[in-house]
């Protein structure tokens, strides 16, 4: 699948270029919406590496899951830890099935904006538990 974005009406070549060099034997469907940028590997990545520091000293700092008898004391999994940011920092969507109502946190949804404003919500919040990650660089997220 191609993608061409386009920020000015000089990209209208490029469409029709791409559009001239089509195989016209079969179908083709053609869309488009705004542009949206979405987040990227460096953010999701830096998320998962916190949620790994966030785990690590919570364990060390006596802190875990227990699941059943006391003899069950565990770490939390980088997951639980994922999943509790997203419901401290994620306004929730409320999914409706057979009459009964869930709420669901997605950070799968965030532009590259939205998840820099979540990952600095997270860092401020777990700077004041005393857990100091590691600093976001703006420009390169």
């Amino acid at each position: 699948m191609n993608k061409i974005i386009l920020k000015s009406a000089v990209g209208i070549i490029q469409v029709s270029r791409a559009l001239a060099n089509l195989d016209y034997t079969k179908p083709w469907q053609v869309t488009w919406k705004p542009y949206k940028k979405e987040r990227n590997e460096d953010q999701n990545a830096l998320n998962f590496v916190w949620c790994a520091q966030i785990r690590d000293w919570l364990w060390e700092s006596g802190v875990g899951a227990q699941s059943g008898s006391q003899d069950n004391f565990r770490p939390f999994t980088v997951e639980e830890i994922h999943n509790w940011n997203k419901q401290m920092f994620l306004a929730p969507t409320v999914v409706e099935i057979g009459g009964k109502q869930v709420l669901h946190y997605r950070s799968r949804v965030l532009n590259t904006v939205d998840f820099r404003d979540y990952l600095e919500q997270i860092q401020h919040y777990w700077g004041e538990q005393g857990l100091v990650l590691e600093s976001i660089n703006s420009e390169e997220l």
